[in-house]
């Protein structure tokens, strides 16, 4: 104790002589402490200075232990020196003990069950990529996958589920590749195949259909083998690659082919074609640019419980180089049998021991502590023992889920914005295990203002006036009231929605009129925009801007239409955009009959095709 802080660090302690490291290299340096308080011990490491975030563990009367953990580059040559401070008077910690070991490196040599350098996430809907329109590029899932890509030099985009869009009443969330298929198949959603879904069919004349846009030079089809089970064969872009026969003495739910060389196109057609009348289940399709490198496979699906993951199955995506392990929220909002839950548990402690796995676990029952909830604990005792990092996201709700800043969208999908703060932490987590630095990339969004002079079609006397509108363009003017709404302009194919999905229309707006309206035919369903008088005259620019929420289908045929909505008044156009809509508008928003009769809440997701 008394590492108190000062500035210059006079309260401090030093190991030195009684180091005895046996090489130089990197270790991981583990520290087991208890405190009262929240904050940052300094690790000064051979003159550098590290910052070592912890957490307050008890209430300074008992003793409850915590551990953090670093990497750190020493020099074993007999000179290494270690000394440590606390980083501010906010917090205290007080130090039990701590190990340097050498760190080796977890992703050195392929771990999974087929010999790959793997990271496999296991979840349910949050890890599928709900809320997240594009899953490769806004889910959490996809973004990791892009910072793992980065740092290992990787692309590698791994198994991919056949479930390849999930949708609610809030829009519809869309995998990088598209699959339909033809003849009859029953999509199996249950934990009896690797990622919890497949498509299964005994119809000697169907045929699944995945659409890659990418450029894949490998990939591999991940089926059901077992007795019985009959041929299907695999082509690429209209070419025969491959014959499987998925018969086998006993049951694999995580067969898969031997790799399959694509020639590098884009786009793929890929096409696994039944060649008899016995069962035949495929669960996904892998994607490689280099598969010898670092590959995250995502094993999840919406719905997912791990109370009905079976077995063989539960071995199959737990086993990897590192198991970033996601359900729970499910089993939790159903309130499954404790003892089952439990025992899963205990499946899942005994996999990763025993294949040697490091873990992450991801707890979204985002609303609870941990001291309140049992499926938690649950997933907290897995973590510890399994010297994991048990990443508990209920403080991140907490600081998040605001007014101004929803983290958590319908009370158990993260927003866009969300999936990225989970992507943050989780890409931290996995730092710690690694020592390597994984950045979330910043991409360009799409599209998202529109000026209203560069409309796709014209009509009657729309026109425009060189006036300096807000977006620093012309304005669109001529909109005038007519029954036919003969007098309009239409956006249609310069529209870049990104998918399907509830949209905020902000239009920037002028008028001198009272009572005007601006009528938008959005795909055909009128929505009227009250628009108050901005100006008394109409020779200069003076604005406002409306807005209102509307629903789009992100598949290329969107249109949008704007005329004067009333005779008693004219609107001038500057400029409109259109943005996924936030939370709050989204939880208010009334869907349309014919989807809510499908849908009992916003917690059932259902698959398309």
């Amino acid at each position: 104790i008394g590492l108190s802080y000062t500035e210059d660090h006079a309260n401090s302690m030093t190991f030195s002589d009684s180091l005895r490291l046996p090489h130089p290299g990197r270790y991981r340096l583990d520290i087991t402490y208890t405190s009262g308080s929240s904050d940052a011990v300094i690790v000064n490491a051979n003159g550098a200075e590290h910052s070592l975030p912890f957490a307050a563990t008890s209430d300074w009367t008992v003793y409850a232990a915590g551990t953090v953990s670093m990497f750190l580059e020493l020099k074993g040559d007999g000179t290494d020196t270690l000394t440590f401070y606390d980083s501010s008077a906010a917090g205290a910690m007080w130090i039990d003990y701590f190990r340097l070991e050498p760190a080796g490196d977890p992703l050195a040599s392929g771990m999974d069950i087929y010999g790959d350098l793997s990271i496999a996430v296991v979840g349910d809907s949050i890890s599928h990529g709900a809320n997240a329109f594009d899953i490769p590029s806004q889910s959490y899932v996809g973004l990791l996958r892009q910072a793992v890509n980065a740092a290992h030099d990787s692309g590698n985009d791994g198994f991919i589920t056949l479930q390849s869009s999930i949708g609610n009443v809030y829009g519809v969330y869309r995998e990088k590749h598209t699959v339909n298929y033809t003849g009859a198949w029953d999509r199996v959603e249950s934990g009896d195949h690797l990622g919890f879904f497949a498509l299964s069919s005994t119809d000697p004349s169907g045929m699944i259909i995945a659409d890659m846009p990418e450029a894949s030079p490998f990939i591999r089809i991940f089926y059901e083998e077992a007795p019985g089970n009959g041929i299907f064969e695999v082509a690429v872009n209209g070419q025969t690659k491959l014959t499987v026969d998925s018969a086998a003495q006993s049951r694999n739910p995580a067969a898969r082919t031997a790799l399959i060389e694509t020639g590098g196109e884009a786009p793929l057609r890929i096409e696994i074609r039944k060649k008899d009348g016995k069962p035949t289940a495929i669960s996904g399709i892998g994607y490689y640019r280099d598969p010898d490198t670092v590959t995250v496979n995502n094993y999840s699906r919406s719905g997912a419980r791990l109370v009905d993951v079976e077995p063989t199955v539960l071995e199959a995506a737990c086993t990897a180089n590192v198991l970033v392990f996601s359900l729970g929220f499910n089993d939790y909002m159903q309130g499954v049998d404790h003892t089952a839950f439990s025992q899963q548990i205990d499946r899942v402690i005994a996999i990763v021991q025993e294949r040697g796995s490091r873990l992450i676990v991801n707890d979204f029952i985002w609303q609870l502590p941990v001291t309140d909830n049992f499926y938690k604990q649950q997933l907290q005792r897995l973590a510890v023992a399994c010297d994991g990092i048990y990443n508990d996201y209920h403080g991140t709700y907490l600081e998040h889920q605001t007014p101004e800043n929803s983290f958590i969208q319908d009370g158990a999908h993260p927003t866009v914005s969300g999936h990225r703060i989970v992507a943050e932490q989780l890409c931290g987590a996995l730092g710690q295990i690694t020592g390597r630095t994984y950045t979330l990339p910043e991409t360009a969004g799409p599209k998202t203002r529109y000026e209203g002079e560069f409309p796709d079609e014209w009509k009657g006397w729309a026109g425009v006036r060189a006036l300096s509108g807000a977006s620093g363009g012309n304005v669109l003017i001529g909109l005038s009231y007519d029954e036919t709404h003969a007098n309009r302009v239409v956006f249609g194919p310069s529209l870049d929605i990104p998918q399907g999905g509830l949209y905020r229309l902000t239009v920037n707006y002028m008028t001198g009129d009272t009572g005007a309206l601006l009528t938008a035919s959005v795909n055909g369903q009128e929505v009227t925009l009250s628009c108050p008088s901005t100006t008394g005259q109409w020779a200069e620019y003076e604005g406002d801007c409306v807005s209102a929420l509307i629903r789009l289908k992100g598949d290329g045929s969107d249109t949008i239409a704007f005329w004067d909505g009333a005779a008693e008044g004219s609107v001038w156009l500057d400029c409109f955009t259109l943005e996924p809509a936030e939370a709050q508008a989204i939880a208010s928003y009334e869907p349309p009959a014919d989807i809510s009769a499908q849908i009992a809440s916003p917690f059932d997701f259902l698959p398309l095709p």
